[in-house]
């Protein structure tokens, strides 16, 4: 060793035990000496019983301070960078050179492997490198590393291929949203790609919640100088220091919830401007807008198929997720093939938000699966909310107070509307809003309540047709009011005509389009049916039984139809009419006829009571020729 510090222009200072403190005027020479020891041991290693002599040596640059030891007569180094040099070598292993941020600045030519950031005793985060030699493969270090402080105490659970995307973006884009509904796990993917990525960040990760924070750019630039740590003295504003602090570092910084301060957003395009080596992660409900912004979608995790096996359902990341959840509650819980259908139908309700799976599969503890199940299509707000008061963020304690968040985001009249739209089923077009809610600017806030992450969206028939998740209507519903009735009644009366015009088109040459309209409407047009029926619409109810019934065989729902066709035989006997009443008769007949469930013969005996029923309705009302072809189709199925 004394020969390679010779070599290399190196003063031994001191050694204590079996260790050399050495000084360098030159960077280069410092490493080019390290590796040459470590060549030497590599050639003619040292042998002590059945193992050898590893040496490990750490590297650091800066301005010591010098002083004489009166003892030895040598020049002695002390202070912080000596004290730093120890601490580095400290983390080395048997056979390994590391180096400080500083030495490898300097030193850029040897090769060298960045192992990120470490803690160094009493000296906080240090960015540390491995020198390479020929041969020598990077080894770890010891001690410990860098971690970001816990932001959750339950494990990450699946979405892994989304992950490895969006850590691909956060690589090539220095600006990423994650945008989506509240509860859809935006904060915990944004978290794991703050871990996962923190060795590519030299300067540091942080985590900066805005949930708490005013909408003004001045307490989202106080917010940022807390978290990392400005110091603002001999700055003319904490903006001004925030930026020159910044400037040269390369650093992570997680924003998250950044709906709550959207106005706010200019500050970051600044950061990004003038910060070159600065990358954000913003998880939001409403895309920011800023050139080079990369925006991702969260989306739910993916559902059971119908009539999944056990198998098919353990592939799942929402099962996965319930599971997790549920052994918390439940160490034992595990799931067999009587219990898929109940889970199945559970992790529906949640529609795969993770934040409803974790919140229903909470009571895995305290209810039985069937019992869960029917709680969720019975009440799914009330059973989606967390038991007792322990809760970090209070707006994650339910469904409910999680989208309160999101309604509270809202301008008036986006609320009006957002609770208005929730009389839908399933999806509508921005006409159906302007037909039912009466909105003079209907697209203009459907597009607003969809940059909120409250709406989605597809393509159907060339229009944008818009959704709300099932867990948003119910919120919706319960807060809709007084307006409530009159909605339910114009939301039927309008799906009645968009029926009855589509029934008309089946029995002409646009027959595809009148079933891609029916497809499109039918959850909104049994929903109507359903609301005429409740509010005892007689009139409206038999009609929907008229215009509905083609549509029904030609898709072979034949149970279906003949539900309405009783229904709407009930609506004509309430109002007394022989002839609608007969007519009634006529549809209910065809209904069981074509039932091709239950038992044949007791469908048919029934089709000829409605028959008949309905002949004497049409004789009464004077309808002879009516009668007659319903008297000749009653023998023709006797004798049949």
């Amino acid at each position: 060793m004394r020969q390679c510090l010779k070599k290399h222009f190196g003063h031994e200072l001191k050694t204590i035990g079996d260790s050399f403190f050495a000084g360098f005027q030159s960077v280069n020479e410092a490493v080019a000496c390290a590796a040459a020891i470590q060549q030497e041991l590599d050639r003619s290693p040292i042998p002590v019983g059945a193992e050898f002599i590893a040496v490990r040596i750490g590297v650091h640059t800066g301005e010591p301070t010098v002083l004489l030891d009166k003892v030895s007569g040598r020049i002695d180094l002390l202070g912080t960078a000596v004290n730093k040099a120890a601490r580095v070598e400290g983390l080395a292993v048997g056979g390994q050179i590391l180096a400080s941020e500083e030495t490898h600045t300097l030193a850029k030519q040897h090769s060298a492997h960045d192992w990120g950031m470490w803690e160094l005793k009493g000296l906080g985060r240090n960015r540390i490198f491995e020198i390479l030699r020929p041969g020598k493969e990077p080894q770890s270090p010891r001690g410990r590393r860098v971690q970001l402080p816990l932001r959750f105490l339950t494990s990450f659970i699946g979405r892994e291929r989304e992950l490895n995307d969006l850590m691909d973006d956060v690589k090539q884009h220095r600006l990423v949203t994650l945008k989506g509904t509240g509860g859809i796990g935006k904060t915990r993917l944004a978290d794991q790609i703050a871990r996962r990525l923190s060795d590519l960040f030299s300067d540091g990760v942080f985590f900066v919640p805005l949930t708490d924070i005013s909408n003004s750019r001045q307490a989202v630039v106080s917010e940022l100088i807390t978290c990392l740590a400005i110091k603002t003295a001999g700055f003319p504003s904490e903006e001004a220091a925030l930026i020159h602090e910044m400037k040269g570092r390369m650093a992570l910084l997680v924003l998250d919830n950044f709906e709550a301060v959207q106005s706010t957003s200019p500050i970051l395009h600044k950061l990004l401007l003038e910060c070159p080596e600065l990358h954000l992660v913003v998880t939001s409900q409403i895309a920011l807008g800023l050139d080079g912004e990369h925006v991702r979608d969260v989306s739910a995790m993916s559902l059971p198929a119908t009539n999944a096996r056990a198998a098919q359902l353990t592939e799942l990341d929402s099962f996965k997720l319930f599971r997790e959840r549920a052994r918390e509650k439940k160490s034992n819980w595990e799931v067999g093939e009587p219990d898929v259908a109940n889970v199945a139908n559970i992790l529906e309700a949640t529609e795969g938000i993770p934040l409803a799976i974790e919140l229903a599969a909470a009571r895995v503890g305290d209810f039985a699966l069937g019992d869960v199940a029917r709680g969720l299509a019975k009440s799914r707000m009330t059973f989606l909310q967390r038991a007792g008061p322990a809760v970090e963020e209070r707006r994650h304690a339910s469904m409910n107070a999680c989208l309160d968040w999101s309604f509270n985001l809202l301008s008036e009249a986006e609320k009006a509307l957002f609770l208005r739209v929730s009389i839908f089923s399933g999806g509508f077009f921005a006409e159906d809003v302007d037909q039912i809610c009466g909105s003079k600017d209907a697209i203009g806030l459907l597009d607003s309540l969809r940059a909120h992450s409250l709406l989605s969206w597809t393509e159907a028939q060339d229009r944008t047709r818009y959704q709300m998740l099932g867990t948003a209507r119910d919120y919706a519903a319960t807060k809709l009011g007084s307006e409530a009735p009159e909605l339910r009644h114009r939301h039927a009366a309008h799906f009645l005509k968009e029926l009855q015009s589509a029934d008309r088109q089946l029995g002409t040459g646009a027959y595809a389009i009148g079933l891609a309209r029916i497809d499109a409407d039918l959850e909104n047009i049994f929903a109507g049916a359903a609301a005429c029926s409740a509010g005892g619409n007689h009139s409206s109810v038999i009609a929907y039984g008229e215009a509905f019934a083609g549509y029904l065989k030609i898709k072979g729902r034949f149970g279906e139809r003949l539900d309405l066709a009783q229904k709407a035989k009930r609506a004509a006997e309430a109002l007394g009419e022989p002839e609608v009443v007969a007519g009634r008769d006529n549809n209910l007949g065809n209904a069981y006829i074509d039932l091709p469930t239950g038992d044949r013969g007791e469908n048919l005996e029934r089709a000829i009571a409605c028959f008949e029923a309905a002949a004497r309705g049409f004789e009464t009302a004077g309808l002879l020729a009516d009668a007659g072809r319903l008297s000749k189709l009653i023998a023709s199925l006797r004798k049949g």
